[in-house]
């Protein structure tokens, strides 16, 4: 197998750019064309698929920036090209071979997608087919803040997106800490920040912190409210632990006393059993059980397994000692999985998937065909 030609790869992308916006420009009569975005970005689940152009019409209004950068609106798209499916199918197959594993593939083809958007950009800009103010934007769900300001240039970040440049400085700030005093700031923003694009920049930067910054998260937990009041602050910090995966028993146990607190809400306890069942505490999870009606308890327990986010190698134990103590709630869990909710999936899951095939545990065997199916194999 031989190694992706990243530089055609972009030089190809770039072009297919630059060509929708030309067409667009040419049949929107008069209507100015101010930016284009690349979308339907698929890098999960061992496939790659090439993304679609969307292209933005009409006159600029800054007042309304955020409105007119709302790429999911925009009602000009151009599909990929032969071209673009052959590079996805050279991406996919790349996959195992040599030095190229999922996560370095993923990683450069994203920078890919950033390089070409500014290529495209000053290309056009160029030509005069464009003004100064176009730009080319990665839309990518999974990062649209990181992916949108990458595509920029400082001085078209500050001029479109004043809110994101704003999000920028701050995280330039963050990088001259050193880590515990990162962490320090980023708990405070999370949990006390009025924006909730300073609440995404402080989950993303926590979760990358990963394991050391669980302590200072459950010591902010254990400082908050119990009750409804308080729900936005504490269902934030559970969600970066819960993107973590990673719970020792100190802190189990912490988050554990805070979910056990009189006051704390049904929701909120059933999030913490999501915590500690992603975090490989099923047991003290087991003891929060009890308590929670069906519905709740089937989210909670199924909630590492269908929200995407990879934290470790799959696993159905935790799955199958919460139906040794509660097995009504397999139905409950399997009549809520679909094929469009799943966590994001490594090679080294589908043996675990193939051998769970015949599990008597419905939603593990659902599951499991979900798993399977979706790795496009």
């Amino acid at each position: 197998m031989s190694a992706v030609d990243w530089g055609r790869l972009e030089g190809d992308l770039t072009e297919e750019i630059v060509s929708a916006v030309r067409e667009v420009t040419t049949r929107s009569a008069g209507s100015a064309v101010y930016g284009a975005a690349l979308t339907d970005i698929h890098a999960r689940d061992m496939l790659f698929l090439w993304p679609a152009i969307r292209v933005a019409t009409g006159a600029p209004d800054y007042a309304v920036a955020d409105r007119r950068w709302d790429v999911d609106c925009w009602p000009v798209q151009v599909d990929w090209s032969g071209r673009g499916d052959k590079w996805a199918e050279t991406l996919t197959a790349s996959v195992g071979f040599g030095d190229y594993l999922w996560d370095s593939v993923t990683v450069r083809f994203r920078e890919s997608l950033v390089s070409a958007s500014r290529r495209a950009t000053r290309a056009l800009i160029r030509s005069g087919v464009v003004d100064e103010a176009f730009a080319v934007v990665v839309h990518d769900p999974d990062d649209p803040v990181a992916a949108m300001k990458n595509s920029l240039t400082v001085e078209q970040l500050a001029t479109l997106f004043p809110e994101l440049n704003k999000l920028a400085e701050i995280e330039d700030q963050l990088s001259r800490l050193s880590e515990p005093e990162q962490v320090e700031q980023l708990v405070e923003m999370l949990v006390h920040a009025d924006s909730r694009e300073q609440h995404h920049l402080a989950h993303r930067l926590l979760v990358a912190a990963g394991p050391t910054a669980v302590s200072r998260l459950v010591a902010a937990l254990g400082l908050l409210p119990s009750g409804a009041a308080a729900s936005g602050g504490i269902d934030r910090v559970l969600d970066v632990l819960l993107a973590i995966g990673e719970v020792d028993d100190q802190a189990a146990e912490r988050i554990l006393a805070f979910a056990k607190i009189p006051t704390t809400t049904a929701e909120v306890r059933a999030h913490a059993v999501s915590v500690l069942s992603a975090g490989g505490q099923t047991g003290r999870a087991m003891n929060l059980l009890a308590d929670l009606p069906d519905n709740l308890a089937g989210r909670a327990v199924s909630a590492p397994y269908v929200d995407g986010e990879r934290r470790r190698q799959l696993d159905y134990a935790p799955i199958r000692e919460v139906l040794a103590m509660r097995p009504e709630l397999d139905e409950v869990m399997a009549a809520e999985l679909t094929s469009d909710r799943i966590q994001d999936i490594g090679h080294e899951d589908l043996r675990t998937a193939a051998d769970a095939l015949d599990s008597p545990s419905r939603f593990i065997r659902r599951h499991a065909s979900i798993v399977l199916l979706s790795s496009h194999l």
